[in-house]
């Protein structure tokens, strides 16, 4: 994940990975660097919620797997 730290002003598209109880959920956020990524996805965590990480993916692997 380097090429998330150049800080060319590009979005990507990642999946934060998060765990409330025994439930492991997925969300899908856009943000410039793995910090906005964090930053992002941590104040609108619900409680109880925990962010274990992150995957970053390109459109064609995410688009098959979302869910309306």
């Amino acid at each position: 994940m380097e090429f998330l730290k150049s800080g060319d002003g590009r979005y990507y598209f990642m999946v934060a990975i998060i765990k409330q109880n025994e439930n492991i959920s997925r969300k899908l956020i856009r943000a410039r660097d793995l910090l906005d990524a964090e930053t992002e996805i941590l104040k609108n965590l619900n409680f109880g919620e925990q962010l274990l990480g992150f995957e970053v993916c390109s459109i064609p692997k995410i688009l098959p797997t979302l869910r309306c």
